[in-house]
């Protein structure tokens, strides 16, 4: 049985990569993203841990790995962008090649 090759490519990065530090950096982030809390906190978490393993990862990559909706996923990429904790990497809004990456403190 051959089993289907991930998308994901593993980058090293700068800290240590854990839950705990994923959780740190959503708290120190809660007044500009009030949304942290609850049900879309959780989803929050699952898109910046998928980004964080992955290294650099694609939005339908995200989708795939966490297995929520697009408009989750992309209301949450948002969120987490616009809290400074993530940045995209592309060229135009319809870049096949661009990829979130998990922005370094």
């Amino acid at each position: 049985m051959r089993t289907k090759p991930s998308a994901f490519s593993v980058m090293a990065v700068k800290w240590p990569v854990t839950a705990e530090v994923d959780d740190a950096r959503l708290r120190a982030h809660e007044a500009p993203v009030a949304q942290f809390d609850g049900w879309p906190g959780r989803v929050a978490r699952e898109v910046l841990r998928a980004i964080r393993e992955a290294g650099r990862v694609s939005t339908g990559d995200i989708i795939e790995a966490t297995g929520r909706s697009r408009l989750s996923v992309r209301a949450q990429l948002s969120a987490l962008e616009s809290a400074g904790l993530i940045q995209w990497n592309g060229h135009s809004p319809k870049d096949p090649r661009a990829y979130w990456t998990v922005k370094v403190e």
